[in-house]
């Protein structure tokens, strides 16, 4: 060892810090640009519980006017529902696209299930809707308003 010259061995320390430096500069971007992209999954994955949050909050919003139809026996909770559905086929369409965007496996086949169930609800909404307007919404409208008539 003491054979070596000072200007080799002050040559042989700066490259290994010069070494030493480019490792440390490469392993800083891969965590830099691995961080950027769990920031990114992250955000894709907090947009799609918003999206998902607000599905169920449109959904309970549909249950209030259904509730409020039956107790107040007014049309214009019938209008407030179609436009809450519509609503909600929209966001059910944004989340499905969201999750498609993450490449969340069997997320399709559970969004198209939830559509269904949605779907099928409005249907029974629209049964009900028709059912109590033929009963009447009042006591002097539909059969119960016919039936007024005919009592002696």
């Amino acid at each position: 060892m003491k054979n070596i010259k000072v200007s080799t061995a002050i040559a042989g320390i700066v490259g290994l810090a010069l070494v030493t430096m480019l490792l440390m500069g490469v392993a800083g971007a891969v965590v830099y640009v691995s961080g950027v992209r769990v920031a990114g999954e992250l955000a894709k994955s907090a947009d799609l519980e918003r999206k998902m949050g607000e599905i169920e909050r449109r959904l309970l919003q549909a249950r209030r006017n259904e509730k409020d139809f039956l107790l107040r026996v007014d049309e214009k909770y019938v209008g407030r529902h179609t436009d809450v559905m519509s609503a909600i086929k929209v966001h059910v369409a944004e989340a499905t696209a969201a999750a498609a965007a993450m490449d969340i496996a069997g997320a399709r086949a559970q969004f198209d299930s939830m559509l269904q169930g949605i779907t099928a609800y409005e249907a029974s909404f629209t049964q009900l809707v028709t059912a109590k307007t033929t009963l009447g919404l009042n006591p002097s409208s539909g059969l119960e308003g016919e039936a007024a008539f005919l009592k002696p």
